[in-house]
């Protein structure tokens, strides 16, 4: 993959990172998406709940890669548009220019995978 499409693919970077990083660390990487699922799991809060929190954590982190990820994820469990715009509110209030840009960038990402889905 090259720099120019890597950067205009954060979600195919994110993977390949992850990948490398899993192939030096599997016993912590193993751990950590165990953690996730336990996490993750509907309880009080839904899975897609969770998932909103964690996409606030990473639109303020400014993490391409994390917000591509968790977007795709909360695509596959059903979230829809009007749910993720009613979050990106959220954080615009929350994290003012930086959020509203980041706001932008995750709603380019679902439109994306959605479109990804749909073929």
């Amino acid at each position: 993959m090259s720099l120019e499409s890597s950067l205009s693919d954060p979600f195919s970077l994110h993977e390949k990172r992850l990948k490398l990083l899993h192939r030096a660390a599997a016993d912590p990487m193993t751990r950590m998406a165990a953690l996730s699922k336990t996490v993750h799991r509907d309880n009080l809060l839904s899975s897609k709940t969770k998932g909103l929190i964690a996409l606030g954590m990473a639109v303020q982190s400014g993490s391409d890669g994390s917000m591509a990820e968790i977007t795709s994820a909360l695509v596959k469990a059903g979230l829809s548009r009007a749910e993720l715009v009613e979050a990106c509110g959220v954080f615009l209030q929350m994290g003012g220019h930086p959020g509203q840009v980041k706001a932008g960038q995750v709603l380019e990402f679902y439109d994306n995978f959605c479109s990804q889905l749909a073929v």
